[in-house]
């Protein structure tokens, strides 16, 4: 009996790889607040003075007082003939004048850093600020700010501030934050205060 010779198929896979795509870095857009008014300390300590870059809203002195606000303020504006218009990073803002005592209340001062940058200070250059990246950078590369008026800390303070001045500050949770000034009413009464639009880094 003739037996016929079985031919056996076997399946291969192709195991050849592929390199993966490569991974692009990722860009994270920056947020914006626009229009944002910051008055002096007013009698009452009611006056909106601080703010929060992480979420835009704006404190008083009283605020600060309720439940863990002043974990959310990273500046306060102050105005003074010697000067001008200042911010100040809330742990600074207890050394001036009686502020340490109205402050006795808030459970945090937290400490932010502010720098000068060599940028030209237009608002181009400010609207030109899109990304993370880009905020890091003029931050890394600025110039921590001097004592301001003989008083105070470097770095905690930025003074004699003037309309189209372009700044950056870093806050306690290492977030940054651009500023650009876009006017100021000089003085320390109910009718001043100081106009600026805020880029900050997005998450």
């Amino acid at each position: 009996m003739a037996v016929s010779a079985a031919t056996i198929f076997t399946s291969c896979k192709d195991t050849t790889t592929t390199d993966p795509t490569p991974t692009k870095p990722v860009v994270i857009p920056v947020k914006e607040y626009t229009a944002v008014i910051i008055l002096p300390p007013l009698a009452g300590n009611d006056s909106k003075t601080f703010y929060g870059i992480t979420n835009g809203k704006l404190y008083s002195i009283n605020d600060g007082k309720i439940g863990a606000n002043s974990d959310s303020i990273d500046l306060g504006y102050y105005y003074s003939s010697s000067f001008g218009a200042t911010f100040v990073s809330p742990s600074d803002y207890a050394k001036i004048g009686t502020f340490g005592t109205e402050m006795a209340l808030w459970t945090k001062k937290n400490l932010t850093t502010f720098k000068s940058i060599s940028q030209t200070s237009t608002l181009a250059n400010y609207q030109s600020i899109a990304r993370n990246g880009q905020i890091d950078t003029l931050y890394n590369t600025g110039t921590l700010t001097p004592v301001v008026g003989g008083t105070g800390t470097a770095g905690q303070r930025i003074g004699n501030l003037a309309a189209g001045q372009v700044f950056v500050v870093n806050n306690a949770n290492n977030l940054k934050a651009i500023f650009y000034v876009e006017s100021i009413l000089t003085g320390s009464g109910s009718t001043s205060s100081i106009t600026v639009r805020v880029k900050v880094q997005g998450k």
